[in-house]
């Protein structure tokens, strides 16, 4: 049975085998296979000359260029670019340090830039002679700068220091060279005696850059204000107000023992100044501090209860070094001092009063002599306040005794300077006496011209004369003057004795006042 079945079944697969086979492969002539069942390929690998090009199933390589490189599309960037390889520069107005060229990402023109060197030039910049900026040359007062082409720095401008070891020459003669370069440097010297007065001191500053008159007071004084000859005369220091500073925040700041004063300069000037300013450690470093006139001791910045002065007392935060205190700012005459009379050092950044202390009038060189027994003998204080024929126009036409001065007056239309002069201050309302004595039948003319030293309205003081028991005998009158009030007594006397000026200022204010004095008749 077995026999029966597998022979029909093996004739069947050697049938379907004979029939669906591929015909038999051969080798042509030069030993390829051929036959129906293969699909002939080709590669041109250049070696044989009969090779022929690749059949249509074959992808052929890109063209290339004369140069063997890829030929570019019309719309590809390249050298062929209009502008590439041109000079370039990254912002609007800067040099041209780049070169335009292809941006191998986005395939635009772009401005290869590395931008200038710190000269402003394209080179690569030598800096040798050291950074721009820094001091240099033998006396570090030069200053590396570029040099003309912008590609190297160079020390220009050094000279020798001037007399307080700085290198600021403003303030100092100097000597230069044909080449107009500063080889010597002459003084003022510190230490020197300097103002028109000289009651001045040359000093320096901490920085050793400034060169200034310290205490100087000038002597000039217009014709017709007299203003400064009101006070101390020509030259002498008028000292107007003192306040004493306390010392807070345990010393770090200001110290006991500093003072300041108000002093009269010229003219309507002002002067705040440190008599003597006792610094602390950390003076140096207060941020923004500065000096204010207040009206109360109870000093709050948030209301306008104060003027401020100029310059800052001491301001750090925006400069490399550490501040140098002032020691001088300008009180202008719109300030009333009789007002605005505590003196605060504040400073903004701290929030905090560094140091306060109260003005308090200065009296005059008479004192005391507030009473008949304290008199001052008028003949000395005559001549204590000498004025300058110059200041006047002696000698000059007038019609009024204004038109001549405070040390004169209009006598038959000339101006006639008075033989004897004094001065004096009132402070707060109290009272001067001077002494004069008198012969029977002598005559005593004074006029006493007063001005209020403060802003605002002029304030006037009185003047009469008194026996020794302060029994008026003969009173002033009174009239406006250009500047102040002129106060105009005469009396003669029926017997001898001792008779005594008496000067007497309103309350709460400065008043300053010049005696002016004759005695006529008798026996002088």
């Amino acid at each position: 049975m077995f026999r029966s079945v597998f022979c029909p079944l093996f004739l069947f697969v050697m049938l379907a085998f004979s029939a669906g086979c591929p015909e038999s492969e051969t080798d042509d002539s030069n030993g390829r296979k051929t036959g129906d069942g293969v699909r002939e390929t080709q590669m041109n690998t250049g070696d044989d000359e009969d090779d022929e090009a690749a059949d249509a199933g074959t992808i052929a390589p890109p063209a290339t260029g004369g140069d063997g490189g890829t030929e570019p599309t019309p719309s590809e960037c390249g050298p062929q670019t209009p502008g590439y390889g041109e000079p370039c520069s990254s912002s609007p107005n800067g040099p041209l340090c780049g070169t335009f060229t292809c941006d191998f990402m986005t395939g635009e023109l772009v401005c290869d830039d590395p931008g200038p060197n710190a000269c402003g030039g394209c080179d690569e910049l030598d800096t040798s002679a050291g950074d721009l900026n820094d001091a240099c040359g033998e006396h570090m007062c030069g200053t590396i700068l570029c040099n003309e082409d912008l590609t190297a720095t160079v020390c220009l401008n050094d000279h020798p220091r001037n007399l307080c070891g700085g290198c600021n020459l403003t303030d100092f003669d100097t000597v230069e060279n044909d080449e107009g370069q500063v080889t010597e440097v002459l003084g003022p010297t510190p230490g020197d005696a300097c103002s028109e007065c000289l009651t001045g001191t040359q000093t320096c500053s901490r920085d050793s850059e400034e060169l200034f008159c310290w205490e100087g007071i000038s002597e000039n004084v217009s014709s017709s204000s007299n203003y400064q000859n009101l006070n101390c005369g020509r030259c002498e220091r008028c000292v107007m107000y003192r306040a004493v500073m306390d010392q807070r925040l345990e010393g770090l700041y200001l110290r006991s023992g500093t003072e300041l004063v108000i002093e009269h300069v010229r003219n309507s000037q002002r002067h705040l100044v440190f008599d003597p300013l006792v610094e602390g450690p950390g003076t140096n470093g207060l941020v923004m501090a500065r000096i204010y006139l207040s009206t109360t001791p109870d000093f709050d910045v948030s209301t306008y209860t104060y003027r401020t002065l100029t310059p800052a007392f001491a301001q750090s935060y925006n400069q490399t070094e550490m501040a140098d205190p002032h020691r001088q700012y300008t009180v202008y005459s719109s300030i009333d001092l009789d007002r605005y009379k505590y003196v605060i050092i504040y400073d903004q950044f701290f929030e905090s009063v560094i140091s306060a202390g109260e003005l308090v009038c200065e009296d005059d060189g008479y004192e005391p002599n507030d009473s008949v027994a304290e008199a001052q003998p008028l003949a000395e204080a005559t001549g204590a306040y000498t004025f300058q024929p110059d200041d006047y126009p002696y000698g000059g036409a007038c019609s009024t005794d204004s038109q001549c001065g405070s040390g004169g007056s209009c006598v038959d239309s000339v101006c006639v300077p008075y033989d004897n002069l004094a001065g004096g201050v009132i402070c707060n309302g109290s009272t001067d006496y001077f002494s004069v004595p008198l012969e029977a039948g002598q005559t005593l003319s004074i006029d006493l011209v007063s001005q209020r030293t403060n802003s605002g309205s002029v304030d006037n003081a009185n003047l009469s004369l008194v026996d020794e028991n302060d029994v008026s005998v003969a009173s002033a009158s009174r009239s406006a003057y250009s500047f102040g009030y002129k106060h105009a007594l005469s009396y003669t006397t029926s017997s001898a004795g001792t008779y005594y000026l008496k000067v007497t200022g309103q309350s709460g204010t400065r008043i300053t006042y010049t005696i002016n004095s004759a005695i006529t008749g008798g026996n002088p």
